[in-house]
Parts: structure tokens; C-alpha cells; sequence
């Protein structure tokens, strides 16, 4: 399959996922939700492991990759979950996708990745959607709220996140990777949440329907996007990825009603949007 098509199809899944996220922890607690999301997620890999070869990582350093991407993905649930309950997702959602900046830098690097004209003109674009979402009365007033700084760290986290995972995909196969990638977390988070399980019950009482929606939409979203990775550079697939936010935001203003600044969110997210397409271009 064409990288551009598994691509689309994770930049849907990944724009309505997102919005349930927010859906979901406006009212939930954070680790609850973490360990089933990254638990029930993980078992959409299942199937996967019986009808696709499995290729782990051959050398000590290659599981080391493995388990540090997986330990990321851990502090990320938690760092990127309580910013999605703190931070309406016409505006979190947009700008996490900063994140493309290190991730470009990242791939030439680490990755050796080639870097031309388009690609850096649209990253370029894309920061620029960055400061239109971040201004408030003032320079870049948005960033003294708590919940637009977890995004922030949130992002960094997720731009090493998005290497490791580029660079693992030639040494692991998707289906065994986007397991391990999971389940790993979920293990950490279920020992946290072992200590809280009225919260755990109680977010299953009150959101079960979207959780079971959203793990299956950010299940099989990873499957299609690391596979993507397989098939281009990182620096290409990512910065189109985030046009999910589209989708995110259409819901966050009709589903969710978070509608304050929204031309403006508006505005930065069609930035951003414009400097994705650029990159394409570069591809």
C-alpha cells in the first residue's frame, strides 16, 4: 500500500480519536483513562502477530531503542493526557504540532534524512501557524497557561518519540513494534492505577462506549502510520500527519463547542495546514 494512502488513512482515525480524547478527560481522571487506552489499544496488534512475520530488534542497542521509545510513550500518556484535559482542542490539538520542527531537525540529524527548499519553507509555515494560535494579549500570551505548556513538553517528548519510531522500523516489524509500544505503558500505568481503582471504575462506568471508539480509532491509526514510516521519511509522513488537526478542531467547535478564539485558531490551523502541503511538495 501507497505510504500516502496509509497515511490518510491514519490522519482521519488520529483527528476523530483526538477529539474524544478531550471528550473523555474533561471529566476523567488521567491514569485511568491512560492504562485502557494503551491496554485496549495494544490488543488491536493481537491479530497481527499471527498472520505478519515478526522481526525483533537483533543487538542489545536495538532493544534499548525499543524499551526507551516504550518508556517515552509512557511519560507522554501522562504528560499529553493531563494537557488534554486542561487545554480545549481547537487549540492543544493545533499546537502540538510543533512538534514538526524537531522531529525535521531530528531526521537530518539522527536519521540522516535529506532536507530541501519545500520542506524547510513548510516547516517554516507551520511555526508560523504556531505563533497565530499562541497569541494572547500579547507576545505569545497562551504559553503562561499550565495546560499550553504540557502540550509544549508534550510535543518534544513526541518529536523523539516519532525518530525512535522511524528509525526502529528498520530493525522491528510494525505489528510486533505497535505491541510492545502499548502494552509496555500499559503496564506501567496499570501499576499507578492499581492504587486507584474506584477512579478506574468509574471511568469505565461513565465513558466505556468512547473509550472502546477511540482504542480502536488510535489502534489501528499506529498500525497504518508506522507503516508509513517504513515506506518514507519521517520529516515527509509527519508533518502531513498533522492534518488530523483539521478534523480535531471541525469537532472540537461542532461536537465539543469549544469555540473561543476560534477564527483565530482557524487561522493558525490553516498555516499549518499550508506549511504540510509544502512539505508534501518536498517529498
Amino acid at each position: 500500500m501507497a505510504w500516502e494512502i496509509l497515511v490518510l488513512v491514519s490522519i482521519f482515525l488520529a483527528g476523530i480519536g483526538a477529539s474524544i480524547h478531550r471528550y473523555i478527560l474533561r471529566n476523567e481522571h488521567v491514569v485511568s483513562y491512560g492504562f485502557l487506552f494503551t491496554f485496549l489499544s495494544g490488543l488491536y496488534f493481537i491479530p497481527t502477530l499471527f498472520t505478519e512475520p515478526i522481526v525483533l530488534p537483533q543487538t542489545a542497542g536495538g532493544w534499548f531503542l525499543v524499551l526507551a521509545a516504550a518508556v517515552l510513550w509512557f511519560t507522554v500518556n501522562i504528560i499529553g493526557f493531563t494537557a488534554v484535559k486542561k487545554t480545549e482542542v481547537t487549540l492543544g490539538k493545533p499546537l502540538a504540532a510543533s512538534k514538526v520542527l524537531l522531529v525535521a531537525i531530528l531526521s537530518v540529524l539522527v536519521l540522516g534524512e535529506a532536507m530541501n527548499w519545500y520542506r524547510l519553507g513548510g516547516i517554516l509555515v507551520l511555526i508560523a501557524g504556531v505563533v497565530v494560535l499562541t497569541w494572547q494579549k500579547g507576545w505569545l500570551g497562551h504559553l503562561k497557561e499550565e495546560g499550553v505548556q504540557l502540550v509544549l513538553a508534550g510535543a518534544a517528548i513526541s518529536s523523539v518519540i516519532a525518530t525512535l519510531d522511524k528509525f526502529n522500523m528498520g530493525h522491528v516489524s510494525p505489528n510486533v513494534y505497535g505491541f510492545m509500544m502499548y502494552m509496555i505503558p500499559a503496564a506501567l500505568l496499570g501499576v499507578i492505577v492499581s492504587f486507584r481503582i474506584p477512579k478506574l471504575k468509574q471511568t469505565i462506568h461513565n465513558k466505556w462506549k468512547a473509550i472502546l471508539l477511540v482504542t480502536a480509532s488510535y489502534g489501528v491509526m499506529y498500525y497504518f502510520l508506522l507503516n508509513a514510516y517504513r515506506l518514507a521519511d519521517v520529516n515527509v509522513v509527519y508533518p502531513i500527519y498533522q492534518l488530523n488537526m483539521l478534523i480535531t478542531m471541525g469537532l472540537g467547535y461542532s461536537w465539543l463547542g469549544e469555540k473561543t478564539q476560534f477564527r483565530q485558531r482557524v487561522g493558525g490551523a490553516l498555516l499549518m495546514i499550508a506549511g504540510a502541503v509544502l512539505v508534501m511538495l518536498g517529498a
